[in-house]
C-alpha cells in the first residue's frame, strides 16, 4: 500500500515537471519561449549568424523568413512542425500540424529569441493552449506527449541557435 502512494505521488510530481517546462506569458497566457543572451559580437555578427542558423535549420529559409532586416536586427519567421504519435503496437502515425511564429532580435553583446503564436492547424485553426484546457472539447489524454513533443523540439532548435550565435572559436595560427 506504501509503495503504491509512492508511485501516485511521483506519477503526480512528474506530470507537474512536465507542466511547469511549458513556458506561459504572464500577460497573454499563451506558450512563449523567450530569453536575452549576453554574447560577444556585434549586431552585424549575430545578424550573419542567425541566417546562417535559419539556412541550416530549415529546408526552404526564403519562405520561412518572413523579414530579414539587417539595420534593424531583426529576423522573423513562421514554419510549422508535424507532430508523430507512437501507437501501442510500435506503428508511428503522423498527428497534427503545430505552425508558430520566431523572431530574433541583435544589439551589440546580447541577442533575443522568441518562439510564439503556436497554433493547431486542423480543419481550422485554433491556439494551441486549448489542448492544455481540460474542460476543454479539444482535450484529449494523449495532450501531455503533445506538450512534451512540442517542448522537446522547440528546445533543440533553441539549442543549436545557441550553439549557432556562440563566436567562433580563434584559429591558432601555426607557426613553423
Amino acid at each position: 500500500m506504501k509503495n503504491i502512494t509512492l508511485l501516485v505521488l511521483a506519477l503526480i510530481l512528474c506530470s507537474f515537471t512536465s507542466l511547469a517546462q511549458m513556458p506561459v506569458d504572464e500577460e497573454t497566457g499563451k506558450l512563449q519561449y523567450q530569453e536575452v543572451v549576453q554574447e560577444s559580437g556585434t549586431q552585424q555578427e549575430f545578424f550573419t549568424r542567425a541566417v546562417a542558423w535559419v539556412n541550416k535549420n530549415y529546408k526552404n529559409p526564403a519562405s520561412v523568413t518572413s523579414l530579414r532586416d539587417p539595420h534593424t536586427g531583426v529576423i522573423e519567421g513562421n514554419h510549422r512542425l508535424r507532430l508523430q504519435f507512437h501507437n501501442e503496437d510500435g506503428t508511428v502515425r503522423d498527428g497534427e500540424m503545430i505552425l508558430y511564429s520566431f523572431k530574433i532580435e541583435f544589439k551589440d553583446g546580447r541577442y533575443r529569441y522568441t518562439f510564439n503564436d503556436f497554433v493547431v492547424k486542423k480543419q481550422s485553426r485554433f491556439a494551441l493552449e486549448r489542448w492544455t484546457d481540460k474542460d476543454s472539447p479539444d482535450y484529449r489524454p494523449d495532450n501531455m506527449y503533445v506538450q512534451e513533443n512540442i517542448h522537446e523540439r522547440i528546445t533543440e532548435l533553441i539549442n543549436s541557435l545557441k550553439e549557432q550565435m556562440a563566436p567562433p572559436p580563434e584559429e591558432v595560427e601555426d607557426e613553423w
